[in-house]
C-alpha cells in the first residue's frame, strides 16, 4: 500500500510517502525545493520535481479534520485557496527568493501589472479569480464548517488531479493525533511497550496540546487542551502555550513561527523577571491534565505594544529568559501530573514546541520518565508522517519495520554522476575525486580548523541537519562560532551551534544524558571540557548534540573517528548546510551555490572535494 501523508500547504508544507510493500519512505518539505525558508506555498514544487515518487498513490491523508475556523487556522487550512491557486504563476512572474519577497505588500503598480498578467496569461482566465472570490463570500455565510471543508477538499483534489495523481480517497485526520502517531511509531517503543505522547504546538483542530497513552499500538486519549478564540480589532487570536511564546518572539521584532529558537538562545544570557513570571503563571492552570487559560489575562499578552513595554522595562535577555522559564515550568508541571496518574516509563514528544531543546532537557531532568524520545520531524512536517502512519494502521498494515529505521534520512539523494554534471557547469571550479577516502580528508581539514560543508547520501527529514547536509567545524577553536555566524550563516552572534559527538564520547563529555541522535534536546557538558571545546557549548554550558554510532551513518562515523584520532575528541560542530534566509540545500546545484556564496573553505560532495 502506498500512502501520501501531506501537510498540503502553508508553513512546513510537506509530503511523507509511506510504501508499506517496499518498506520505503520518501519525505521532504516544499521549502527545500523553493529554498524560501518557511515557505507558505503548497506541495506542487515537490510533485513537479519528483513526479516518479507519486506514482501509484492509493490514499491521501491530511493532518487536519476540523474546518469550522474556531482555532484561527484559516491560512494553514487553506481558505485563502484562490490566492494559493494562482500564486505559482505569479511566482514565475516576480521570482521571489526569500520569505520577505512573498510577504511584502505589493504597490499599486505591481497590482495592476499582476492583474494584466492574469488576464492575458493563456493558462489563467481572470474571471476564474473573480469567480473564486465571489464563491468565497457568497458561500461562507451559508455553509459554515462544511464550506471550509469543501473548499479545502476541492483545492487538494484539483491539484492532485492536475498532476495526474490517482487515489482512492482523502482521509482527514485530527492534527494532534497525527503528531502523536509520528512520535510513537518513529520511536523504538512501538510494537514493544507502552508510551505517553505529549504534543505541543501553536494550534491545530481547536487544540494546542494533547496527551495520549499508547497501549498495544492504540492511542488512548488522556487529555486535550482546547484553544479559545478571541478578536482584537479585525484580527483573531487563540489561547495557546506555544502561541504565547510566539507573541514574545514577535515582541522581540523577530519572525513569528520561525525565530523562536533565537528567543531560546538569548534566554541563556538573562534571568527570569520575578514579577513577569508570576504574572505569566497566573494566566494558566492545569485541570484534568489539560491547560486552562484565563482568557481576560491572556488577552493582555497578545498586545504587542504591551509586550514591548515590558521588554524595554526588563531588558531583552530577561524578557526572553522569563518566557523560556514559563514554557519549561508549564510543560514539566503537566507531565509530572500525567505521570502521577499514568505511571509509564516511556515518553514521546512532538509538535512545533518540541523544537525547544531546553524545554526538552528540563523535562528530562525534572520528570520521572526513564526513556524519552523527541521525534526528529517535530513540526508540522511530522504531522504528515503521522497522517500516513494512521492510515496504514487503519488498513491493518504491519509497520514493525519502522523500528529498524535509526535515522530520518528520508529525503532526496543524488548520484556522483549528478554531482559531476553540476560541478562541470563551473569553468573556474577546483575539485578532486577522493572516492571512499573523503571522510579522512574532511577530518584532517577540520583538525586544521577549516570550515567545511558536507553533502552525501539522503537528505534529512525535519529541521535538523544530521550529517548529510551539514556545515562542520572544529569546536576547540573559540573563534569558530563567531566565524560561522558572521561570515557564513550571517545570523546573531548569541546563537549557539550543535555538535555531532561519537556515542562512545557521551559519558566522557556530558553530565546526565541519554542516547539521543537527533539534536532535539540539550545536555550539559562537563565543566572541565568547556575550555577544550568552547564553540560546542552555549553560554550556560549546554549543547544540543547528535550522539552518533557506526550503524547510524557509517561515512559520517568514520569522519568523527578520524577527528578523534587527530584531536583527541570525537566531536565536531554541525550546523545545517544553508545560508541565512535559505533552507537546507537539496540539490547538488543548491550546495554549490551556497558554497560559493559564503566563506567556507571546502565542500565534500558525494566523494568529491571542491575548493576555491
Amino acid at each position: 500500500m502506498k500512502i501520501l501523508g501531506t501537510k498540503f500547504f502553508g508553513q512546513e508544507a510537506s509530503v511523507f510517502i509511506l510504501d508499506t510493500d517496499k518498506k520505503n519512505i520518501f519525505a521532504i518539505n516544499s521549502d527545500r525545493i523553493s529554498r524560501i525558508k518557511k515557505d507558505n506555498f503548497d506541495i506542487s514544487p515537490i510533485i513537479e520535481k519528483y513526479p516518479y515518487e507519486f506514482k501509484n498513490i492509493q490514499q491521501v491523508s491530511y493532518p487536519f479534520d476540523n474546518f469550522d475556523g474556531s482555532d484561527s487556522s484559516l491560512e494553514t487550512k487553506g481558505t485563502s485557496f484562490f490566492w494559493l491557486k494562482y500564486q505559482k504563476y505569479l511566482r514565475f512572474f516576480y521570482k521571489p527568493q526569500y520569505r520577505k519577497d512573498i510577504n511584502r505588500p505589493f504597490s499599486f503598480f505591481e497590482k495592476i501589472k499582476y492583474t494584466f498578467y492574469c488576464i492575458f496569461n493563456p493558462k489563467l482566465i481572470y474571471f476564474k479569480i473573480v469567480r473564486d472570490i465571489f464563491w468565497v463570500f457568497y458561500k461562507r455565510n451559508k455553509l459554515g464548517k462544511s464550506f471550509h471543508f469543501k473548499f479545502i477538499d476541492k483545492y487538494i483534489k484539483n491539484i492532485l488531479i492536475s498532476y495526474k495523481i490517482n487515489f482512492d480517497k482523502i482521509n482527514y485526520l485530527d492534527h494532534h493525533l497525527c503528531h502523536a502517531y509520528s512520535a510513537y511509531f518513529l520511536s523504538s517503543f512501538a510494537y514493544k511497550s507502552d508510551a505517553i505522547t505529549f504534543t505541543l504546538d501553536e494550534h491545530g483542530d481547536n487544540c494546542f496540546a494533547s496527551l495520549f497513552l499508547f497501549h498495544n499500538n492504540q492511542p488512548n486519549l488522556i487529555s486535550k487542551s482546547k484553544t479559545k478564540k478571541f478578536w482584537k480589532g479585525n484580527n483573531s487570536y487563540v489561547t495557546s502555550v506555544a502561541g504565547l511564546y510566539s507573541n514574545f518572539t514577535e515582541a522581540m521584532d523577530l519572525v513569528r513561527s520561525s525565530d523562536e529558537g533565537k528567543v531560546e538562545a538569548l534566554a541563556a544570557y538573562g534571568r527570569p523577571d520575578g514579577n513577569l513570571l508570576n504574572e505569566l503563571e497566573s494566566l494558566i492552570e492545569i485541570k484534568d491534565l489539560s491547560y486552562e487559560f484565563d482568557l481576560d489575562k491572556y488577552k493582555k499578552f497578545s498586545d504587542l505594544s504591551y509586550l514591548k513595554k515590558i521588554r524595554k522595562s526588563v531588558g531583552d535577555e530577561n524578557f526572553c529568559a522569563t518566557i523560556q522559564s514559563w514554557l519549561e515550568n508549564v510543560s514539566v508541571n503537566l507531565l509530572n501530573k500525567a505521570y502521577a496518574k499514568f505511571p509509564c516509563e516511556n515518553l514521546c514528544i512532538a509538535g512545533g514546541a518540541a523544537a525547544n531543546v531546553i524545554m526538552n532537557y528540563k523535562i528530562f531532568e525534572n520528570t520521572p520518565f526513564k526513556n524519552i524520545f523527541i521525534t526528529p520531524p517535530m513540526g508540522d512536517e511530522g504531522s504528515s508522517a503521522g497522517a500516513a502512519i494512521i492510515t496504514a494502521m487503519k488498513a491493518k498494515e504491519n509497520l514493525e519495520w519502522l523500528k529498524k529505521i535509526r535515522m530520518p534520512y528520508f529525503g532526496t539523494e543524488y548520484s556522483k554522476e549528478d554531482v559531476l554534471k553540476a560541478i562541470t557547469k563551473y569553468s573556474n571550479i577546483k575539485y578532486e575525486d577522493l572516492g571512499d577516502k573523503w571522510p579522512e580528508k574532511a577530518a584532517l581539514s577540520i583538525s586544521q580548523k577549516k570550515v567545511i560543508a558536507l553533502y552525501h547520501g539522503k537528505m534529512e527529514f525535519g529541521p535538523r541537519a544530521l550529517g548529510n547536509r551539514s556545515i562542520l567545524a572544529n569546536p576547540s577553536d573559540k573563534l569558530t562560532r563567531d566565524k560561522i555566524n558572521q561570515k557564513i550563516k550571517k545570523r546573531p552572534l548569541y546563537q549557539p551551534f550543535c555538535p555531532s559527538v561519537l556515542e562512545e564520547e557521551r559519558v566522557r563529555l556530558f553530565e546526565n544524558s541519554f542516547q539521543h541522535k537527533y539534536m532535539a534536546t540539550a545536555f550539559v557538558m562537563k565543566k572541565k571540557y568547556w575550555k577544550d571545546l568552547p564553540s560546542a557549548i552555549h553560554i550556560d554550558g549546554t549543547a544540543r548534540p547528535q550522539f552518533l554510532e557506526k550503524k547510524d551513518n557509517e561515512q559520517y562515523y568514520k569522519l568523527l573517528k578520524k577527528v578523534k584520532a587527530l584531536t583527541g575528541f570525537g566531536i565536531v560542530i554541525n550546523t545545517s548546510f544553508n545560508l541565512h534566509g535559505r533552507t537546507i540545500v537539496n540539490t547538488p546545484e543548491d550546495a554549490l551555490v551556497d558554497f560559493f556564496d559564503c566563506k567556507m573553505d571546502e565542500l565534500y560532495i558525494q566523494g568529491y572535494r571542491v575548493y576555491k
